[in-house]
């Protein structure tokens, strides 16, 4: 039976300690810049040595889930042809700015605010699925994006080049190369030697505080009633549809009593990552994706509740 209590008990203290980065930086009790740093440093430190740690201790046969690739990548995909066409046809915005906010739609801040409550909800067994989702998300969605938002700026005449770019900047992810030696280790066999992992395991251990408090801080400052109309599509996309998409993908893999499938829609359900203004930017559109960043990001203490709960009384 649906316990609310015992969803707030999970989502509650991540939200809590994004109020309290919002607060530290809005009153001055850390500078405004530090947030970055803090960002910085899960992102590029922090998460990377979580993912292989996980990924790394288990086999690479439990790792690769085809079925869970092609569910995920298929309703990230429809929220996102879905948003680009209201774009594109409804809204007249030029190719750039509609793969900009498709992409705000589908893709999920799962390494900040995904993971301290996936992990919560379902423990170990979630990291699995995280590490794929973050794949479909850095193989998939984002060079999507980043392709037909350069060729919106006029980079037609070599798509291609654009492609190996997108793919090239992949491999560079910190998250990515995490999950990719932690595979490589598993596969082979390698353990590392006990003094370096303790050094992963203190990172490992730091994620998310410092990654939800960075979070809070960069809320800071944005005004988004200037641009409500254009945010709010994506802000229902990003709450609703995404999830609503992973759920449909997934029921017609694999029915959605598997909690695998469960743990896709809650990590759907989640706001938009972090950066993404900062992407947005290269194509005139950072504060206006830092607006939409702002409400959607408080409304999914909301949504994100009743999807839990939903999922939930699914599960029984």
């Amino acid at each position: 039976m649906f316990d609310l209590s015992a969803v707030l008990g999970v989502t509650g203290p991540v939200f809590f300690i994004m109020l309290l980065g919002y607060a530290a930086v809005k009153y001055g009790w850390v500078p405004a810049n530090s947030t970055q740093a803090f960002s910085a440093f899960a992102v590029k430190f922090a998460l990377p040595a979580l993912l292989f740690k996980s990924i790394s201790e288990m086999k690479v046969s439990e790792f690769f889930d085809g079925r869970y690739l092609t569910g995920y990548a298929v309703g990230s995909l429809l929220a996102f042809g879905g948003l680009f066409a209201v774009c594109v046809f409804l809204r007249r915005k030029n190719l750039s700015h509609s793969a900009m906010f498709a992409m705000g739609g589908s893709f999920s801040n799962n390494l900040m605010i995904g993971y301290p409550i996936v992990i919560q909800l379902f423990g170990a067994a979630a990291m699995t699925p995280l590490a794929l989702t973050l794949m479909v998300e850095n193989f998939i969605m984002f060079p999507l994006a980043l392709i037909l938002a350069d060729i919106g700026r006029g980079d037609r005449s070599n798509p291609i080049a654009v492609f190996v770019a997108s793919v090239a900047q992949v491999f560079k992810n910190p998250i990515i190369l995490g999950i990719l030696f932690g595979v490589l280790c598993s596969y082979l066999g390698i353990e590392l030697l006990p003094e370096m992992k303790k050094v992963v395991d203190m990172f490992a251990v730091t994620v998310s505080g410092v990654a939800l408090f960075a979070i809070g801080g960069l809320l800071v400052g944005v005004n988004f009633m200037s641009v409500f109309r254009d945010i709010s599509f994506v802000m229902l996309t990003k709450l609703i549809v995404h999830p609503l998409m992973v759920a449909l993908a997934f029921w017609w893999l694999i029915g959605l009593t598997n909690e695998s499938a469960l743990i896709a829609i809650v990590l759907a359900s989640m706001p938009m990552f972090g950066i993404y203004p900062v992407i947005a930017q290269r194509y005139d559109l950072g504060p206006t994706c830092a607006a939409a960043l702002v409400p959607t990001t408080v409304l999914s203490f909301v949504t994100l509740n009743v999807v839990i709960g939903l999922v939930f009384s699914v599960s029984g």
